[in-house]
């Protein structure tokens, strides 16, 4: 332990000093403020300016060979759309920050100048137990917005989005965004005091939400699978996927509580379904094998496959 301390303190005395030059130049407003916010929103269109270029044209796209929906693309008027409520729940939550981070300094709630300073470890603890709390804050959260009420009133704006592109991220109904936005800033408030934590954490959650949405599998980069499979097949309307990869980052509710599927439950549910419609038809009607194989039963796999993934549209 104390190698690991001792290796670290080159990394502790930049983030001193980096943090010294921060509180020199800047106001308490607008280091508990506007950069938590801004280092998320900044972050946000960093990431999304290109995604959005290689979705536009995918033939000059690196990442194309990663599409999880090979040669599915969001057009240019639904992308419009989209950023139209993504710069107003933007623009409101730049608001509510600066107003809640007014309240937390009046009332000492936390640190943003030199007293309590995270050292490097300090930092990489913290990023970690926000993780695990977001994970579960969210999954529950998540859960509560694919009821019924919750689903057609608020969520569904945010499942218009059937293939998923980065900004997807912030689309959500302006209700729907602050339910996810409260799980993404109260776990830094619990886990330490001081604004940088906040500001890190904001950075790296706006990674994996964009990389969650992004809809693309890069190996041992990116992984966008689990949320995609989110969006294209769990909805109210899907019982057999209502409530399908529904947390983040680790999925630790999901893998307790059964959630995490994958394309093979799919096929899983299709298979079943086609032997239950076989169980019932005519005895003249069925295969000589007795489980439905044949080139009529593929067509009507093909067509459940079909119908499955059509019972995800939003009604």
């Amino acid at each position: 332990m104390e190698t690991l301390l001792t290796a670290t303190r080159p990394l502790d005395a930049m983030i001193v000093e980096g943090w010294g030059y921060v509180v020199e130049n800047t106001t308490p407003r607008v280091r508990a403020g506007l950069m938590p916010i801004a280092a998320s929103i900044g972050w946000f269109w960093v990431l999304n300016v290109p995604l959005m270029l290689f979705n536009f044209y995918p033939k000059s796209s690196p990442l194309e060979r990663f599409k999880i929906q090979k040669g599915v693309h969001v057009p240019w008027a639904t992308v419009a759309d989209m950023l139209a409520l993504v710069l107003f729940n933007h623009a409101t939550s730049l608001c509510m920050q600066l107003f809640a981070s007014d309240l937390a300094r009046e009332a000492g709630l936390a640190d943003d100048d030199m007293n309590n300073v995270p050292t490097f470890l300090e930092l990489v603890a913290c990023m970690f137990a926000c993780a695990v709390l977001y994970d579960t804050f969210f999954y529950f959260a998540h859960c509560l917005m694919h009821t019924k009420w919750m689903y057609y009133k608020f969520h569904a704006v945010h499942h218009k989005a059937k293939t998923s592109i980065g900004i997807v991220s912030s689309y959500f109904h302006p209700v729907d965004y602050w339910a996810t936005t409260l799980c993404v800033i109260v776990p830094p408030a619990l886990v330490h005091r001081h604004v940088l934590v906040s500001i890190v954490w904001m950075t790296i959650i706006m990674t994996e939400t964009i990389i969650a949405h992004s809809g693309y599998r890069v190996p041992y980069v990116a992984d966008g699978t689990d949320h995609d499979f989110h969006h294209l097949y769990s909805n109210h309307a899907n019982k057999n996927f209502r409530f399908a990869n529904m947390g983040s980052f680790f999925l630790i509710w999901d893998r307790i509580f059964g959630t995490l599927k994958t394309e093979a439950d799919v096929t899983e549910v299709i298979t079943r379904q086609q032997r239950k419609k076989d169980a019932w038809a005519p005895r003249g009607c069925r295969h000589a094998d007795g489980e439905g194989s044949g080139p009529d039963t593929n067509h009507a796999l093909h067509q459940t496959t079909r119908v499955s993934r059509k019972g995800t549209e939003n009604r």
